[in-house]
């Protein structure tokens, strides 16, 4: 899950923080609810694949390894 917003006015930033808040709460919820569930959050924005590859690849290839 990225951690960042993308640059946007005030007013939005507001909105976008209130979201990340609740999406903060009900995918802990959720992950603590059902062990299946992964969450991993990253310091990036919507477009973690293109700000960090690397780390987004390496998160990938240990979920599929874990799963046998």
């Amino acid at each position: 899950m990225a951690t960042d917003d993308p640059p946007s006015p005030p007013a939005v930033g507001e909105l976008m923080a209130a979201y990340r808040r609740g999406l903060d709460r009900d995918l802990d919820s959720l992950a603590a609810a059902n062990p299946a569930v992964t969450l991993r959050r990253l310091d990036t924005t919507h477009a973690m694949p293109l700000e960090a590859p690397k780390r987004v690849a390496g998160l990938i290839r240990e979920f599929v390894f874990a799963q046998g």
